[in-house]
């Protein structure tokens, strides 16, 4: 990890809320929760003043979040690890996880893994979209296309997940 360890930082926060988003360029770790807004509606979510940094998630179906989660959320870590242009640079604020109940509790996430991986799109349908996306860029009426697929993964390790990613793609922004 180019500036400072992330990996370090992030576990030895086991059992707290945690946060990364980063690539060659730099990268953002976030421990706790100092602010947390919520809505049902990613569109009506408005995001809280300070200079802290935040994390923005959502789910890419609203009608069918990751389960234990809110739809659409604005995080504000009570701690931040950040390293960019060579430096590194931590910012801490007072930690208020407890304010927001089971929001964002690490057990969400290892309930979700438990159980196990599972694919939304079975492959069969995926490789007839992509078939169907081929055809109409041969046509000329599609430049391009991104075809994903939701496939669940059982991680009860994130921050070790999170390492074998910038192992294995280390020139992608992982998160």
């Amino acid at each position: 990890n180019p500036g400072g360890d992330s990996i370090a930082f992030l576990a030895a926060a086991v059992g707290r809320p945690r946060f990364f988003v980063g690539n060659t360029s730099g990268w953002r770790a976030g421990v706790g929760i100092h602010s947390l807004v919520t809505s049902t509606d990613l569109a009506s979510l408005a995001v809280p003043a300070g200079t802290q940094t935040r994390f923005v998630g959502f789910a890419f179906d609203p009608a069918r979040p990751w389960p234990g989660f809110p739809p659409a959320a604005i995080v504000e870590p009570a701690t931040t690890l950040s390293w960019s242009s060579g430096s590194v640079d931590r910012r801490d604020l007072p930690d208020h996880a407890d304010r927001y109940g089971p929001a964002l509790a690490p057990t969400n996430l290892q309930d979700a893994a438990a159980a196990g991986r599972h694919a939304e799109t079975d492959r069969v349908s995926w490789v007839t979209q992509v078939a169907s996306i081929q055809a109409a860029i041969a046509a000329g009426t599609l430049q391009k296309a991104v075809l994903a697929r939701t496939v669940a993964l059982p991680a009860t390790d994130p921050v070790r997940l999170l390492a074998r990613l910038q192992e294995r793609e280390p020139g992608t922004t992982t998160f």
